[in-house]
């Protein structure tokens, strides 16, 4: 007999996880580093995209969370395939729960003229967006201070290699 579903739980296991993700370690300049570079469900579609890139950035939260908790150097950089202050990403900076949130560096404090024309990474129908991202931990932002954190978001020339614009993050380690 299999199990009934609910309409307010129509998700199974293999509807959550996060196919396209990876968690690399290294170490640089004597600091070890702790990556996740992951691709989250796409913006396009239904109410249950949504709830799904959210179960995501729930699963990479409880996954990092140990090493942030830890004072490791963590990064999160991706298609996270949502805006700054939407629900996915407040999830995974941990806006919701009690322990140290990442920091974003695609805020307008990292951009030195403050307009928005040079933080978006995506364009649909006109409308530009920044979906890519890239978090650092609280860690690495004490280790760097706000003048070590250089984010950028340079042209995309060749557009048959991607449709996104890349996000590119240079950190200055002492």
């Amino acid at each position: 007999m299999s199990p009934a579903f609910t309409l307010d739980d129509d998700d199974t296991e293999d509807d959550t996880g996060i196919s396209k993700g990876m968690r690399v370690s290294f170490k640089f300049e004597g600091h070890l580093f702790i990556l996740y570079g992951l691709h989250l469900a796409s913006e396009a579609g239904d109410h249950g995209q949504d709830q799904q890139r959210i179960a995501q950035a729930s699963i990479l939260r409880r996954n990092s969370l140990d090493a942030i908790n830890a004072g490791q150097f963590v990064i999160v950089a991706g298609d996270l395939n949502d805006d700054r202050g939407q629900p996915t990403l407040r999830r995974i900076r941990g806006f919701d729960d009690m322990w140290p949130d990442l920091v974003q560096t695609g805020n307008a404090e990292f951009f030195p003229d403050d307009r928005l024309d040079t933080r978006w990474t995506y364009e649909f129908e006109g409308e530009r967006e920044q979906i890519d991202h890239i978090l650092i931990s609280p860690a690495i932002y004490t280790e760097v201070g706000r003048s070590g954190v250089r984010p950028s978001v340079p042209e995309q020339p060749n557009t048959l290699a991607s449709d996104h614009r890349p996000f590119v993050l240079t950190l200055r380690l002492d």
